[in-house]
């Protein structure tokens, strides 16, 4: 796995490193003495990865493209007399911007306290280079999987298959004017209060809508892994998080959705719940088990077929 790379970059120290297709540090102070977030250049190899931080805010991805190289002082390099004939190395790289910059305020805070790049506080480091933590990188590009630009190293993460994974299903909760918005490809997410740690890339939603004659309406995959949430889909509710998700079958009206009253006593997931089993469908996340998920998907798909 490519090594990742949170790099600082204020103007006009990023316009100059893009401009130049590479960026240069010194391996010493002036005093000497070596410092770690300078010193990294050298670590860093063909097909590593690096975040570009500017304002608060991470406006590219890049990908490394030859191994670190020793340099005099570049002739571009600002503040030129700072080190006078100072060595140093260059690392020469392919930027891509993002057209949605991602905002420090919409990364979350426990994955800012995982990473690395960020101080107890939260805010960001001031060194130029910090490590990300392997897992907290792969955690960052499923979370913003639709940010990362075509031809990226990042691009297409929501597409990755998950390799070894067992498909989990679990109840998404729409209220009849939140699915009307769904159905009508208004809403194209999946949104929670929490994260839901277990619910990842490759499991399935159930979408049940609730109200009078509440219904089972279709079965969406997920193909993205939890991330802020964009979306505020419910009036009323703060939805957190938001997982990008794309259908597995029809989307019923609710004219045509199963009645879940007439499902109650085929379920597993309302045993012991027959009388009040309004109970076991009361909020998103909850896992229901494949057995039933199988069913319910059953007669979608027969209640989509008898509708053509």
């Amino acid at each position: 796995m490519p090594a990742v790379w949170w790099v600082n970059q204020t103007e006009p120290q990023y316009s100059i490193d893009l401009k130049r297709g590479y960026r240069w540090s010194p391996s010493k102070t002036k005093s000497g003495g070596i410092r770690e977030a300078w010193r990294c250049l050298e670590d860093m190899v063909p097909g590593d990865i690096w975040l570009s931080w500017e304002q608060q805010t991470i406006v590219a991805v890049g990908v490394v493209t030859a191994p670190a190289e020793p340099c005099e002082w570049p002739t571009e390099q600002d503040n030129q007399d700072s080190w006078p004939g100072a060595g140093g190395c260059i690392v020469r790289f392919d930027d891509f911007k993002l057209e949605r910059p991602i905002k420090a305020r919409e990364i979350p805070d426990d994955w800012k306290r995982e990473a690395g790049p960020f101080r107890a506080n939260l805010w960001v480091k001031l060194s130029s280079v910090e490590s990300v933590d392997p897992a907290a990188a792969e955690e960052l590009r499923g979370m913003f999987a639709d940010r990362w630009p075509a031809g990226s190293p990042w691009a297409g993460a929501a597409s990755q298959p998950v390799l070894n994974h067992q498909t989990r299903y679990w109840l998404n909760i729409h209220t009849p004017e939140t699915w009307e918005r769904f159905s009508e490809g208004d809403i194209e997410v999946a949104s929670s209060l929490t994260k839901g740690k277990s619910i990842v890339r490759g499991d399935i939603f159930i979408n049940f809508v609730t109200g009078d004659g509440a219904r089972w309406v279709s079965a969406e995959e997920i193909v993205s892994d939890a991330r802020p949430a964009r979306v505020k889909p419910y009036a009323g509710y703060d939805s957190q998080w938001e997982w990008a998700v794309r259908p597995l079958t029809a989307r019923l009206s609710l004219r045509d959705g199963i009645v879940v009253r007439t499902t109650v006593s085929q379920l597993e997931m309302f045993r012991g719940h027959e009388a009040n089993w309004g109970v076991r469908v009361r909020r998103s996340g909850v896992e229901i088990p494949e057995r039933d998920a199988e069913l319910i998907i059953g007669w979608i798909d027969a209640a989509s077929e008898g509708m053509s």
